[in-house]
């Protein structure tokens, strides 16, 4: 029957996962998805699981019935889960009063937001944190640290489990609701199970702590292994999104390797248990030399990739996932198992005077403690002030010290001064970076910038290829902006093409900074009063301001911007202000939390904050999209905004499109008259717009074709992030483009989508097909010749 209870909680763990990641998704989406937004919801997340084992630990010497405690809890969070779609509409309208600023005035927003997520999560991640404490109460015979080890795997296990299923199968095929209902009805399953195993499990002796004593400063052992652990996380993660990229797939795969080391190493500790604290000393030598040993793993991180590339050769995205997360394992096997070693080897070693159950809870929330301290100083300020590379370094002293103060033996003490020079050596000898060296991002072209921000990796790259000489700005190896010939054109036309289909525009939203040559577009226009930026990252803005001055011409110290520390979509929730026009600049929807901008909900929110006679416009991709995920989001768009042009353009061979739409009934009513203004001529020039004939040639589909196109689809919604997930399997770049340019050809308009047009129609639309064709049959050549 024990083994029963550990199947259960097995159960447990992939369900809280399955919770969890909904749960993030879904809050993100009301509290923003800026850095520090999302820190106010894991920190709430993990606040409620401390709270929960510090309640289960107080009570735990008053409960009898245990699995009927703990069915009441599971049973507590799937009904939450269930309702969740209920209760979210109700937290919007909360979200919605907190204004878009995070930090204004005094930090009260961003408290706002963290009281909202608490609000949300409070109730299921307390009885979530409370089933360990609970469990052992119940399961417990021998040492403690044995029970705690064998719980402790077996529910790291399922999180394992849910982790990969609700990246890989639910979120892709059920959705955000499927996914949830799936894992609400197997955590009922459990709790039904538990409660009637009550009667069939004799409860044993109560098993106490191995150490008699009050616990005092030995506390802090487990809450320097939680800090440790969870700063490690967010630093690896960081590292490795230059290798893996930033698909939503590669934060899987990372959790799931991080948590399958947890969950082994918790069940290895059981074998050392009775060396107790020289067994957990060793335990944090090994971690200190396993960190250590990092360096130079990372320095060759892209060698490792392609030597395993080539043995296994993945044909598939299976195939090179798995190849994937062997790399990732390479990597992160010895610090994690050492992370799920130390909480069973801290809860024997650390004294107790109460029940197991009762140190259980005390541990467990002293360790959740210092992985709230981990997610908040490791992103906000120790990557920033050490950089990633100081910090493993920083860790590895730390467990060094750690080691030495567990056990001062002599030869303990000889390990830990020898790790200690290895880590002070390394500081020494290594140049600042060299972890991130290894990326093959880093290798391409010559690193002007490096900056490791709060928000991410942004780097400044000069490169040299086919279109010349020009520089790339990028967010954790993903390419934001760039001067190359195509890139500077599509900045200006996102600036232009909205602003000119409005007869007057006043006041615009601007999401996304970039190298701020959209902004600067816009501002070219005299009506202009007032230019809103949303942009996630100050780092983008720096750097931007200094080293992409000739793209933007120092647009931000125009009177007119406003800057806004937030991502886009919380400040269209937050914000009570209108505009005319709302544009995006280049976010590709199918890294992780991007298509939350591409989505139904999204383009909602933007009509409803449009003054009448509003313009949306959104850069929409073509390269790495299925074709089903860019008519979903073009569905999505039209479904809100019917007229819809979707524009291209024919000058250079690109793979971006600009869609267009608004209210107003067809037919799209364009300024023409503003194309001879001459405060607009030189940045419309740089966008290949001379006459009224340049920009016609630059209409793909017009209203009518896009209806027929997406006729038969099915919009893009938040329960359904499709883009992200099925679109993230997309190995082909060059394919998806041609694919995707391919359709939208056979659509093209022929008759003009225009209320009037002072130009040749026929003329535009035959320069429009021969670049075209020019431009699929560029693209064929290349993937003939790969």
């Amino acid at each position: 029957m024990a083994a029963l209870v550990l199947f259960l909680f097995v159960l447990s763990g992939a369900c809280a996962l399955a919770y969890q990641v909904v749960w993030v998704r879904a809050l993100g989406l009301l509290v923003g998805n800026s850095l520090w937004a999302a820190v106010a919801v894991v920190a709430a997340y993990m606040g409620g699981m401390a709270l929960g084992s510090w309640l289960a630990g107080r009570w735990a010497g008053r409960i009898r019935q245990h699995l009927r405690v703990y069915a009441a809890c599971e049973a507590l969070v799937a009904v939450w889960a269930l309702a969740t779609p209920w209760v979210l509409p109700v937290l919007t309208r909360l979200a919605a009063g907190f204004g878009p600023e995070l930090f204004r005035p005094w930090g009260l927003p961003l408290l706002g937001r963290f009281a909202l997520s608490w609000l949300f999560l409070g109730l299921p991640t307390v009885a979530l944190g409370a089933t360990l404490p609970i469990l052992v109460g119940r399961v417990g015979h021998g040492l403690l640290g044995g029970a705690v080890a064998r719980l402790y795997a077996a529910n790291t296990l399922g999180a394992v489990l849910g982790t990969v299923g609700a990246g890989f199968f639910g979120l892709p095929l059920l959705g955000e609701q499927g996914t949830m209902a799936v894992a609400a009805t197997v955590g009922l399953l459990v709790a039904t199970v538990a409660w009637f195993l009550e009667r069939l499990l004799p409860a044993g002796p109560e098993v106490m702590p191995t150490h008699a004593g009050r616990p005092g400063w030995y506390l802090l052992y487990p809450f320097l292994f939680g800090f440790v652990a969870l700063s490690l996380e967010l630093v690896w993660t960081r590292i490795l999104l230059l290798h893996l990229g930033s698909r939503v797939y590669a934060f899987v795969l990372v959790l799931a390797v991080y948590l399958l080391g947890l969950a082994l190493g918790s069940a290895l500790a059981r074998f050392v248990l009775p060396a107790g604290r020289r067994a957990l000393a060793w335990c944090q030598a090994l971690l200190a030399f396993s960190l250590l040993l990092q360096v130079p793993i990372l320095m060759g991180f892209s060698e490792l990739l392609a030597a395993l590339g080539g043995v296994f050769k993945p044909q598939s995205f299976l195939g090179l996932e798995l190849t994937l997360a062997l790399a990732v394992a390479v990597l992160l096997a010895f610090p994690t198992l050492c992370f799920g070693a130390s909480f069973p080897l801290a809860v024997e070693v650390v004294p107790g005077d109460r029940s197991g159950g009762a140190h259980t809870g005390l541990v467990a929330a002293a360790n959740t403690l210092g992985a709230i301290l981990g997610t908040l100083l490791g992103p906000l300020v120790l990557v920033p002030l050490l950089g990633t590379q100081g910090l493993l370094l920083a860790f590895a002293a730390l467990a060094a010290v750690l080691a030495v103060t567990l056990c001062s033996s002599g030869p303990m003490r000889m390990v830990g001064s020898s790790l200690l020079a290895g880590v002070l050596v390394a500081g020494a000898v290594l140049p600042r970076g060299a972890v991130l060296s290894g990326a093959g991002v880093l290798q391409e072209g010559k690193v002007e910038e490096l900056e490791e921000s709060s928000e991410g990796t942004v780097i400044v790259r000069s490169v040299q290829d086919g279109r010349g000489v020009w520089r790339s700005l990028e967010i954790n190896g993903v390419n934001v902006a760039g001067t190359s010939q195509e890139l500077w054109a599509i900045q200006r036309l996102q600036g232009h093409i909205p602003l000119l289909l409005h007869p007057y525009p006043k006041r615009v939203l601007h999401i996304g900074f970039g190298s701020g040559g959209t902004a600067w577009a816009v501002a070219q226009h005299s009506s202009v009063q007032r230019m809103v930026v949303a942009e996630i990252s100050p780092a983008v803005l720096r750097l931007a301001d200094r080293l992409f001055r000739n793209v933007n011409h120092g647009v931000l110290g125009d009177p007119r911007v406003r800057v806004v520390l937030n991502d886009g979509r919380n400040v269209l929730l937050a914000t009570q202000e209108r505009f005319d026009v709302i544009l995006s600049d280049s976010i590709h929807p199918v890294f992780a939390g991007n298509s939350s901008l591409y989505t139904r909900e999204y383009f909602q929110l933007c009509r409803d904050r449009l003054n009448p006679g509003g313009v949306v416009s959104m850069w929409l991709p073509l390269y790495s999209l299925r074709t089903d995920s860019y008519l979903a989001i073009l569905r999505a768009f039209w479904e809100v905004f019917p007229n819809t042009v979707v524009w291209y353009n024919p000058n250079v061979l690109n793979e971006f499109t600009v869609v267009t739409g608004s209210l107003s009934p067809p037919p799209v009513k364009l300024r023409w008259e503003a194309l001879a203004d001459p405060g607009l001529q030189p940045s419309l020039w740089e966008a290949g717009i001379a006459t009224p004939d340049d920009l016609a040639a630059m209409v793909l589909l017009g209203p009518e074709e896009v209806a027929r196109l997406v006729a038969n689809h099915t919009p893009h919604r938040d329960d359904f992030p499709e883009v992200e997930y099925l679109s993230g399997r997309l190995l082909d770049r060059e394919g998806s483009w041609l694919a995707n340019l391919t359709v939208l050809a056979g659509f093209r308009s022929t008759a003009s989508p225009f209320a009037s047009f002072p130009g040749d129609w026929p003329q535009a639309m035959r320069r429009r097909d021969q670049a075209l064709a020019a431009h699929r049959a560029e693209l064929a050549r290349r993937m003939a010749a790969r």
